[in-house]
């Protein structure tokens, strides 16, 4: 069954040099997605995920939006896009680990996750997310 998986994003930054402007979409092997929901400096990604066991019996996700790194932990990839010298590139990547939040089997689900936008210098987060509490 497919779930649903919200990633809220929370004080992402609007600007970050040397590019004119940048934006945080979601990555999937499907191509980028813009974040369902903005408001200001908070973002909103609505991830579908299919939440099943692996062969260990361990729940996992999977999908389109999915990564699995080498130690099977899995993950959705946020990618932060910018424009410098009239070219668009990506140039950080933002992993949010789908085992912050407890997943169940079966029956569809909405799950949240609240993640920093910034990093401790005010730039855009990179590499793995630091989840915040709910609220």
């Amino acid at each position: 069954m497919m779930s649903l998986i919200h990633i809220h994003v929370v004080d992402a930054p609007t600007s970050f040099a040397p590019y004119d402007e940048i934006e945080l979409v979601l990555s999937t092997k499907d191509g980028t997605f813009p974040p369902a929901a903005t408001d200001g400096a908070n973002l909103r990604f609505d991830v579908p995920v299919e939440i099943r066991p692996d062969k260990s019996g361990t729940l996992q996700g999977w999908g389109p939006a999915v990564n699995r790194q080498p130690d099977g932990r899995r993950f959705i990839y946020l990618a932060w896009l910018g424009t410098a010298g009239g070219e668009r590139t990506m140039f950080r990547r933002l992993k949010v680990f789908l085992d912050t939040v407890s997943l169940f089997p079966g029956h569809e689900s909405v799950y949240a996750i609240h993640v920093n936008g910034k990093d401790r210098r005010g730039g855009p987060a990179c590499a793995s997310a630091t989840v915040l509490a709910p609220g």
